[in-house]
């Protein structure tokens, strides 16, 4: 007796650990956020206010040239649920918009933009993005390559608010082991498989040109620019691209080399670049040289660290405009200059592009600031359409109207998970529903198709995806009613009414409150149903909800 009084004493107290546990971790969260939210000011969004105002200036001057009426302001709903996608990719919980709520609404959209960027979630979701352009989706080559630690590096350099430029220069001068630096993936990424020790050049410099200027260098590889694509600056007229522009530029990486010893990682070698160019009978050594503003190029040091220098320069305008055509494309879901890595040096560029691009590096490449710009602009707040009149592709192509684009696959996974969570799923949920989260959206992205590294490239839905998402687990497991499992069965037991139960629904899924018409339609499906038939129509109604083609698209 004395032994079994023993055991259901410490059985008894280790279930009051295990309870006290889950409670304080249930709580955390909550707790967290609503000091975070205690915290918003607004005084950082409004020291962008001045450069904001050029911006629209910018815009209405480029919609008067084409001659388009420009649509009004969409509502807070909407703007926030852009602001979501764009920063964090997924919609608003409701939980968030019942914090928002109370504030006022002129400053709701500021409010939330602050609260994103002070939540971990944006460093994570662009450091995702990011890493698909620097290193791509491959796995790459086994042992030399871990892309896990490249792209939580990387959102640790978001985090700590480091600029452009560093993360930039980290990347193309990095050496040493591939896991414990792991901006050095950045080259290892490119190391053939089957005992190779150099880096391919050729990859590193078409991702380099690609993502750092803007430009598709790449394509001169093989042969001279025949298509009138590229131009460089030549004395006072311009040159067509050539061979000569693309293998200069791979040459600053013909030095990235394997140690022999493998406990050194990659290190920086003396070796020559050698090409057989077009036509030519035999290969030549190749000098490291650069494309255009040729004098902005350090004439000493390492050849990746005068290539860095160079790419950085603040006054070379195509690093900072690449960037700001990268951001803008992924807070948004379309850029500025399409397609986003082809921004010729010889034509203008939209004026709003270019401001920003030059606020960009006058201000250190600070990202947080550039964001904060970004999605505070008339172009990103505006309608996507106009009252009494159908949208053209003119208004959608000088952001006369917010252009309606397809959510990415990630972003759909996003929406899907959160819209079925009453509260925020962030970095104070439970452990459980963020490796959930995790493990989810793989899967779906196996099933729903990734976009890969082109991701920023228009796509419409295909059939296959669109029945995955009718017939697929994922929406199904997450509408079904489960109050245990599923948080967003519980609206059914906890709305005050029928209005209440589907506002909520609206509000959660679709980040917005249902019509009139809306409104009455699915409070009749509820009328007088109780219990079980109540919840599965609660249910029903979200599952209709996640698979209209408004939840899918940005707008």
């Amino acid at each position: 007796m004395h032994k079994k009084f023993i055991l259901r004493s410490v059985l008894t107290m280790l279930g009051v650990v295990l309870a006290a546990t889950l409670a304080i971790v249930w709580f955390r969260g909550p707790v967290q956020r609503t000091q975070r939210w205690k915290q918003i000011s607004l005084d950082a969004s409004k020291t962008v206010l001045p450069q904001v105002r050029l911006v629209d200036t910018a815009f209405n001057r480029w919609s008067e040239t084409e001659k388009v009426s420009v649509a009004e302001q969409a509502d807070w709903l909407t703007v926030c649920r852009r602001l979501a996608l764009g920063l964090v990719g997924s919609g608003m919980s409701l939980e968030e918009i019942r914090h928002l709520e109370q504030w006022p609404e002129s400053e709701r959209a500021g409010i939330y933009t602050e609260y994103l960027l002070s939540d971990r979630r944006w460093s994570d979701y662009f450091s995702e993005r990011l890493t698909r352009a620097f290193v791509g989706t491959e796995m790459g080559p086994f042992l030399l390559f871990r892309r896990r630690k490249f792209r939580e590096w990387l959102e640790e350099q978001l985090a700590q608010e480091k600029g452009m430029d560093s993360i930039t220069t980290s990347l193309i001068e990095s050496e040493g082991l591939w896991m414990d630096r792991p901006e050095v993936n950045f080259i290892t990424a490119t190391i053939p498989p089957g005992g190779a020790r150099k880096a391919d050049v050729v990859r590193l410099a078409g991702r380099t040109s690609r993502v750092f200027l803007g430009l598709r260098l790449d394509c001169l590889e093989c042969h001279n620019d025949f298509l009138d694509r590229t131009y460089f600056p030549d004395g006072e007229s311009w040159k067509g691209g050539t061979q000569e522009h693309f293998h200069e530029l791979a040459a600053f990486f013909a030095g990235a080399t394997l140690a022999e010893n493998a406990l050194l990682g990659v290190r920086e070698e003396k070796l020559d670049y050698r090409f057989k160019f077009l036509d030519a009978e035999q290969e030549v050594v190749v000098k490291p040289n650069v494309p255009f503003a040729k004098e902005l190029l350090p004439e000493t040091g390492k050849p990746r660290e005068r290539l860095a220098k160079w790419i950085t320069n603040s006054d070379n305008p195509a690093f900072s405009r690449a960037v700001v055509n990268r951001f803008w494309a992924i807070a948004t879901g379309k850029p500025l200059v399409d397609p986003v890595d082809d921004i010729p040096l010889n034509s203008e560029v939209p004026e709003p592009l270019q401001i920003l691009a030059d606020d960009f590096a006058k201000n250190g490449f600070n990202i947080k600031r550039l964001l904060r710009i970004i999605t505070s602009t008339d172009a990103f707040r505006r309608s996507s359409r106009v009252e009494g009149d159908e949208v053209t592709m003119e208004q959608q192509d000088c952001w006369a109207v917010f252009p309606i684009t397809q959510l990415r696959p990630e972003q759909v996974a996003g929406q899907i998970i959160q819209a079925s969570q009453l509260k925020t799923v962030d970095r104070d949920s439970m452990w459980v529903t963020q490796l959930a989260r995790f493990g989810q959206i793989n899967d779906f992205l196996k099933a729903y198709g990734d976009r890969g590294e082109d991701e920023l490239s228009p796509e419409n839905e295909t059939i296959p995806q669109r029945l995955l998402l009718l017939n697929g687990q994922m929406v199904r497991e997450r509408t079904k009613h489960d109050p245990v499992a599923n948080p967003i069965s519980r609206i059914a037991d906890q709305a005050a009414d029928d209005h209440g139960a589907v506002e909520n629904c609206f509000l959660a899924i679709l980040n917005r409150r249902p019509s009139k018409d809306e409104l009455d339609y699915f409070v009749a499906k509820l009328e007088g149903a109780r219990f079980g038939a109540r919840q599965k129509a609660v249910s029903e109604l979200c599952w209709v909800l996640m698979n209209t083609t408004e939840f899918l698209w940005n707008h």
